[in-house]
């Protein structure tokens, strides 16, 4: 049996991937919070596709490490990352009101894209069945490195836990797929009095770029270029045709 793991407690992924049919547990991944990497110098996709792909292989790693997986059960972990950017800048979540007002003022009246990226990890059954010498395995040693990487105590020069997956996948080792999608957003203008009563809720403070496109802030929106569910934090549509193509090559059958 393939069961699907959403490395993610986000309610508004959580109702996306319960809508395509998909029967799941999500389990959060604080590898973001905890990592020392500064993501300040990437690009906006590059950053979503690099931390969707840390938020799976964190879950991934607990997953085989503490053997909470079941025998003869084959998963595919699912993470995921939005990032709201206008022009080069990208906007994280607002630190306060100050911080919320500004970001829509950036937004209002101008065009902005929202990338999601995804990344899915496949643990197939026969590395599972192996998990009890999973300490000395070659299979759970990238990430071993990545928790290595979010541990104070270790050197910096770790090797980097992208390039040991990278290897595992030619060697036909281990199965992953990262893949992000762009959504452009177009919002009318805002005067003062509206940015005002938008950030006076609570609605812009736990969301990237400061607005929820499915909540109160959708008075403001134009047009968007692009898949709506990408910008609500995961692209249902991609993430049901990767799936499926997970399947049409046997990538859990990978050795």
């Amino acid at each position: 049996m393939t069961k699907y793991i959403l490395a993610s407690a986000s309610p508004r992924r959580v109702e996306i991937l319960s809508r395509l049919g998909f029967e799941f547990e999500a389990v959060p991944s604080e590898a973001e919070e905890r990592l020392k990497e500064d993501f300040t110098s990437l690009a906006p996709l590059e950053k979503a596709e690099r931390l969707s792909f840390i938020k799976a292989a964190d879950v991934a790693f607990n997953l085989i490490s503490k053997q909470e997986t079941k025998e003869g059960d084959a998963y595919i972990i699912i993470g995921a990352d939005t990032v709201v950017a206008a022009g080069d800048e990208i906007l994280e979540k607002p630190i306060d009101r100050e911080d919320a007002k500004r970001m829509i003022g950036m937004l209002e009246g101008k065009t902005h894209s929202v990338y999601t990226g995804v990344t899915l990890i496949l643990l197939p059954r026969n590395l599972l069945a192996e998990r009890n010498v999973s300490g000395e395995s070659v299979y759970t040693e990238p990430f071993k490195i990545l928790e290595n990487q979010m541990d104070e105590e270790k050197k910096e020069e770790e090797p980097q836990v992208e390039k040991i997956i990278e290897e595992l996948k030619k060697e036909g080792k281990l199965s992953f797929r990262t893949f992000s999608e762009k959504t452009e957003v177009e919002v009318y203008p805002m005067n003062e009095a509206e940015i005002e009563g938008y950030t006076s809720g609570l609605e812009p403070y736990d969301k990237a770029g400061g607005y929820g496109i499915q909540g109160k802030f959708s008075a403001y929106i134009k047009r968007i270029n692009g898949d709506y569910s990408n910008v609500v934090g995961l692209p249902a549509g991609r993430l049901y045709q990767e799936i499926k193509e997970v399947f049409r090559n046997n990538e859990l059958q990978t050795y």
